[in-house]
């Protein structure tokens, strides 16, 4: 019964019409799973936008302070524990000025 003795090559063959069916019904379980989630503003997210909208901000200087309080960080050096230290030359204005834009967003 188990004796294989035959030298015959075993094939399997995949019914492509089946797995691609089969596909398409988990990738529209997966989307029905993710709307559950998140609701179904999934795909009108302005998330893209806002990326545009902040890299105006990005100059070399900020680009300077990221990266040497990232070094900092790394570090860990003592001085991320003092309350007195600056890491971010940002003048008021335009701190004053980011804030008000994030609250209009948000509303």
């Amino acid at each position: 019964m188990f004796d294989d003795n035959d030298d015959d090559p075993v094939t399997l063959t995949v019914n492509k019409s089946y797995a691609n069916k089969y596909q398409n019904w988990r990738e529209k379980e997966e989307k029905q799973k993710l709307i559950a989630r998140y609701g179904s503003d999934i795909e009108d997210s302005s998330d893209d936008e806002s990326e545009d909208d902040n890299a105006e901000d990005w100059t070399d200087d900020v680009e300077k302070e990221f990266l040497r309080c990232y070094s900092i960080l790394k570090k860990r050096d003592p001085k991320i524990y003092d309350s007195n230290t600056q890491f971010f030359n940002t003048p008021e204005s335009s701190s004053a000025n980011d804030s008000h834009e994030t609250n209009k967003r948000k509303k």
